[in-house]
Protein backbone atom coordinates (compact mmCIF):
# COMPACT_ATOMS: atom_id res chain seq x y z
CA UNK A 1 0.00 0.00 0.00
CA UNK A 2 1.64 3.67 -0.97
CA UNK A 3 2.15 5.76 1.72
CA UNK A 4 -0.25 9.27 1.34
CA UNK A 5 0.53 11.94 -0.17
CA UNK A 6 0.50 14.02 3.16
CA UNK A 7 1.48 11.48 6.15
CA UNK A 8 -0.24 12.42 9.36
CA UNK A 9 2.73 14.69 11.29
CA UNK A 10 3.88 12.99 15.00
CA UNK A 11 2.25 14.76 17.58
CA UNK A 12 5.20 15.49 20.72
CA UNK A 13 4.28 16.69 23.59
CA UNK A 14 6.07 17.71 26.97
CA UNK A 15 4.23 14.31 28.63
CA UNK A 16 5.05 12.18 25.67
CA UNK A 17 8.88 13.32 26.00
CA UNK A 18 8.59 12.94 29.96
CA UNK A 19 7.26 9.60 29.25
CA UNK A 20 9.55 8.19 26.91
CA UNK A 21 12.72 9.86 28.73
CA UNK A 22 11.57 8.27 32.07
CA UNK A 23 10.95 4.45 30.51
CA UNK A 24 14.65 4.39 29.15
CA UNK A 25 17.16 2.37 30.92
CA UNK A 26 19.28 4.38 32.21
CA UNK A 27 23.28 4.30 31.77
CA UNK A 28 22.33 3.62 27.96
CA UNK A 29 25.14 4.15 25.68
CA UNK A 30 25.83 7.77 24.59
CA UNK A 31 25.57 8.48 20.93
CA UNK A 32 27.07 10.73 18.51
CA UNK A 33 26.13 13.56 20.61
CA UNK A 34 27.24 12.55 23.75
CA UNK A 35 23.60 12.84 25.08
CA UNK A 36 22.74 9.80 27.78
CA UNK A 37 18.93 9.83 28.61
CA UNK A 38 20.10 11.15 31.84
CA UNK A 39 21.14 14.31 29.92
CA UNK A 40 17.35 14.35 29.21
CA UNK A 41 15.92 13.74 32.28
CA UNK A 42 17.94 16.97 33.80
CA UNK A 43 15.81 18.98 31.81
CA UNK A 44 12.38 17.72 32.33
CA UNK A 45 10.82 17.97 35.48
CA UNK A 46 10.19 14.43 37.41
CA UNK A 47 6.81 15.47 38.61
CA UNK A 48 5.23 15.90 35.05
CA UNK A 49 4.45 19.63 36.09
CA UNK A 50 6.10 20.81 33.06
CA UNK A 51 6.93 24.38 32.23
CA UNK A 52 10.36 25.52 33.31
CA UNK A 53 13.12 27.27 30.32
CA UNK A 54 14.85 23.94 29.71
CA UNK A 55 12.20 21.75 28.88
CA UNK A 56 10.20 23.88 26.76
CA UNK A 57 13.94 24.47 24.65
CA UNK A 58 13.58 19.96 24.70
CA UNK A 59 10.38 20.30 23.44
CA UNK A 60 11.28 22.75 20.68
CA UNK A 61 14.27 20.70 19.39
CA UNK A 62 12.32 17.02 19.48
CA UNK A 63 9.31 19.00 17.57
CA UNK A 64 11.45 20.28 15.26
CA UNK A 65 13.79 17.09 14.70
CA UNK A 66 10.48 14.56 14.23
CA UNK A 67 8.96 17.22 11.41
CA UNK A 68 12.83 17.29 9.73
CA UNK A 69 13.20 21.24 10.77
CA UNK A 70 16.87 21.37 11.19
CA UNK A 71 19.54 21.70 9.27
CA UNK A 72 20.25 18.80 7.00
CA UNK A 73 24.00 18.30 8.34
CA UNK A 74 22.40 17.75 11.76
CA UNK A 75 19.55 15.68 10.44
CA UNK A 76 22.54 13.69 9.00
CA UNK A 77 24.76 13.37 12.27
CA UNK A 78 21.50 12.46 14.30
CA UNK A 79 20.97 9.28 12.01
CA UNK A 80 24.78 8.13 12.11
CA UNK A 81 25.51 6.05 14.98
CA UNK A 82 28.66 5.29 17.27
CA UNK A 83 30.49 1.99 16.13
CA UNK A 84 32.82 -0.22 17.51
CA UNK A 85 33.47 -3.63 17.50
CA UNK A 86 33.39 -6.59 20.33
CA UNK A 87 35.36 -9.88 20.32
CA UNK A 88 32.92 -12.66 19.20
CA UNK A 89 35.55 -15.25 20.22
CA UNK A 90 38.56 -15.77 23.13
CA UNK A 91 40.98 -15.79 19.38
CA UNK A 92 39.41 -12.15 18.27
CA UNK A 93 39.13 -13.96 14.68
CA UNK A 94 35.72 -12.68 14.88
CA UNK A 95 34.36 -9.74 15.32
CA UNK A 96 30.93 -7.97 15.40
CA UNK A 97 30.19 -4.61 15.00
CA UNK A 98 27.82 -2.59 17.29
CA UNK A 99 26.19 0.74 16.29
CA UNK A 100 24.64 3.04 18.99
CA UNK A 101 21.98 5.00 17.72
CA UNK A 102 21.81 9.20 19.18
CA UNK A 103 19.75 9.49 22.17
CA UNK A 104 18.03 12.28 20.20
CA UNK A 105 16.77 9.86 17.70
CA UNK A 106 15.47 7.16 19.55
Amino acid sequence: KPLPADPPRLELTLDSLLQAACSAARGSAQGISGWRYEHIRFFLPGDGSGGGAGSCALLTVAQCLAAGNAPPSLLRLIASGRSFALNKDTKGDKVRSITIGDVLRR
